[in-house]
C-alpha cells in the first residue's frame, strides 16, 4: 500500500467523527460506479477523493476550527473537480497567500498524487514520460486540429484557461495567474461522435485529456483519468466534461 492511500485510510477514520452522521440505509443506497468513489454523499473519480482524504487527514493536526474549515472547502472542490489537479487549484488560490499552514499541506498532497515534480515522484513518472515522447503520433489527416481556445473552470470566467498549441504534438494551457501546464498528444479517439486528438500532462499524472477536432458536434474539453489497466489495453474509464470551448482558432 502507497504512502498515498495509507494517509487516504486515515482521513477515513478522522472525518468518520466530524459532521452530521447519514442513516446506514441512505449510505447502503449509494452505489458508485466503476472508478468512481463517494464524498461526501457524491461520487467522484477515486484520484478527487484521495486527494480530498489526503488534504483532510493533513488538516486534522490544525487547530480544530482550522481543520473543519479546511475540510469543507476540500470538499466543496472536490465534489466539483473533474481531477484532483482542479482540486488542488481551487485550495492554492484560496489558502496559499494567505496560509502557510495549509500552504504546506497542499504541496505534501499534491507529491503524493503526483501532481507536480518532488521527493519520490519524478522517478515514478520517468517511465510514462518516456513512453509519451516515444509515441510521437501526427494528426489524423484531413482534420483541423484547433491552434488555440479558451475554456473556463466551473463556468467562472475569472478562471478562463487558454490551450494553445506549440507544435505538432504539444499544447500549453495558461491559467489566469500566468501559469503554464505542457501537454503530448499521444493519439487520436472518437468520443461521443467526434474525433480528435488524445493528450497526457507532461510530467505524466495518469490523467488523459481529449481535444475535439474543429467542427466538431461537441467542442467540449474531456478527462479521464488512466489506470494501468487501461495501457495494458484492458478495461475504460468515462470522460468527464470539463468545460466548453470557446474562441477556437
Amino acid at each position: 500500500m502507497s504512502r498515498f492511500h495509507i494517509i487516504a485510510f486515515a482521513s477515513v477514520v478522522l472525518v468518520a467523527g466530524c459532521g452530521p452522521s447519514r442513516p446506514a440505509s441512505d449510505q447502503a443506497t449509494i452505489t458508485c460506479p466503476s472508478g468512481k468513489a463517494l464524498l461526501d454523499g457524491v461520487c467522484v473519480t477515486q484520484t478527487v477523493a484521495d486527494y480530498v482524504a489526503c488534504v483532510r487527514a493533513q488538516g486534522a493536526q490544525l487547530e480544530r476550527e482550522s481543520s473543519s474549515r479546511l475540510s469543507a472547502d476540500v470538499g466543496a472542490a472536490g465534489i466539483r473537480a473533474g481531477g484532483a489537479h482542479e482540486v488542488s487549484d481551487a485550495l492554492q488560490k484560496h489558502y496559499a497567500a494567505s496560509d502557510a499552514n495549509v500552504a504546506e499541506i497542499i504541496r505534501t498532497c499534491n507529491r503524493l498524487a503526483g501532481l507536480q515534480a518532488g521527493e519520490g515522484v519524478a522517478t515514478a513518472t520517468q517511465p510514462a514520460q518516456n513512453q509519451i515522447a516515444k509515441s510521437e503520433p501526427q494528426s489524423a489527416p484531413g482534420r483541423k486540429i484547433p491552434a488555440r481556445f479558451r475554456w473556463y473552470y466551473l463556468g467562472r470566467k475569472e478562471e478562463s484557461r487558454v490551450w494553445s498549441r506549440t507544435g505538432d504534438k504539444t499544447y500549453q494551457e495558461r491559467y489566469p495567474d500566468g501559469t503554464l501546464s505542457d501537454f503530448q498528444v499521444t493519439g487520436h479517439a472518437e468520443v461521443e461522435g467526434d474525433l480528435g486528438d488524445l493528450l497526457r500532462r507532461v510530467p505524466d499524472n495518469r490523467q488523459e485529456f481529449f481535444i475535439p477536432y474543429t467542427g466538431s458536434k461537441h467542442m467540449v474539453l474531456r478527462m479521464r483519468n488512466r489506470t494501468a489497466e487501461m495501457d495494458q489495453g484492458i478495461g475504460s474509464a468515462p470522460w468527464i466534461n470539463l468545460g466548453e470551448m470557446n474562441d477556437i482558432e
